[in-house]
């Protein structure tokens, strides 16, 4: 025989207020959609030039972005469509070097001597050995690899669509790191790594030696690309017009800024002379910074090619290169002292 337990129904007004929060809380779901995700810092769509470029330009076919000088071997090397070209410091002497994808940027191996080629399309970083050009490495890494540095005998790419930097070490990747998102421009002092999270407007710097980060700190509006020398790392915050300059070592932190009106992108520092050159994607132009410490002071603007989305610079002679990538340029510029 089934045994009926009678159960007294709730009052009235609680299951009104029952209703009321479950009401509630279905309409503040409903009415929260999730954050939007901020739209990733790019270079301006730069207009036609509208002065001659300063010094001299040779053309440089394949599109060129991404520029490094190697001082040991006198050899510039520049990305392009297919692989990278490797040139004499006059830009002659043109050396096609075929990797199957176009990099976006490139940078020297630690002590110079080769150049770290990161491959976009093919989730690769490779390593091309100067003057002669020969691939000597070639390492599978995280998603869409974007830009590289090599400090403490380790290699440390940021793998863009990943939100990770790989950690080379040897023959292959031995750790994984989480990164800020989208980590694009990666730099280093010897001793730090710093990496910008591009779409997270986010910067990492990390412990070279232990593989382990120290801090992460805001990065302005739009960050892009970064340089680092002696414990200091300057930031092209495209989107905020500005160059945000920060201290490295055990405690990092903002240490200041400057105006760069022009959406400044390509950046690259001349150590021995103390210039800080920045490439304005708005405006065709190449801005000069003399610095001092922590401190920044703008000195002279150079116009230059069409887009000029990467800058190098030749450490012994003080020469600055600039790519243009819309019309395949390369520009050479003797700056006054």
């Amino acid at each position: 025989m089934a045994v009926l337990t009678h159960r007294a129904a709730p009052p009235a007004g609680l299951i009104l207020v029952a209703a009321a929060l479950a009401a509630a809380g279905t309409a503040a779901c409903r009415s929260t959609p999730p954050a939007p995700v901020p739209p990733v810092p790019e270079p301006a769509e730069a207009p036609a030039t509208r002065s001659e470029p300063a010094g001299r330009v040779v053309p440089l076919p394949g599109r060129p972005e991404g520029l490094a000088f190697d001082p040991g071997s006198g050899r510039l090397v520049a990305g392009v469509d297919g692989g990278v070209a490797v040139l004499n410091a006059d830009g002659g002497s043109v050396q096609m070097v075929d990797l199957g994808a176009r990099p976006r940027h490139v940078g020297l191996v630690e002590g110079g001597g080769a150049v770290l080629v990161p491959l976009e399309p093919a989730d690769e970083l490779v390593v091309v050995g100067l003057p002669g050009g020969e691939v000597r490495q070639r390492v599978r890494v995280g998603r869409q690899p974007h830009d590289a540095a090599a400090a403490a005998g380790r290699i440390f790419v940021s793998d863009e669509s990943a939100d990770t930097v790989s950690v080379i070490e040897g023959s292959g990747v031995r750790a994984t790191l989480p990164a800020p998102i989208q980590p694009g421009g990666v730099a280093t002092d010897g001793e730090s790594i710093v990496v910008i999270g591009v779409r997270g407007r986010r910067l990492s710097v990390l412990d070279a030696a232990t593989v382990t980060e120290r801090k992460r700190l805001d990065a302005g509006v739009g960050p892009t690309h970064v340089v680092a020398h002696q414990s200091l790392a300057w930031v092209t915050d495209t989107q905020g017009n500005e160059i945000l300059v920060y201290r490295l070592g055990a405690r990092p932190e903002r240490a200041g800024r400057a105006d760069a009106p022009g959406a400044p992108y390509g950046v690259v520092l001349d150590a021995p002379r103390s210039r800080l050159w920045v490439t304005l994607t708005q405006t065709n132009e190449l801005l000069e910074f003399r610095v001092d410490g922590d401190r920044l002071r703008r000195g002279a603007r150079y116009p230059t090619v069409r887009q000029p989305n990467s800058v190098a610079v030749d450490p012994g002679t003080g020469t600055v290169y600039v790519a243009g990538v819309a019309e395949s340029q390369l520009q050479i510029i003797t700056p006054e002292e």
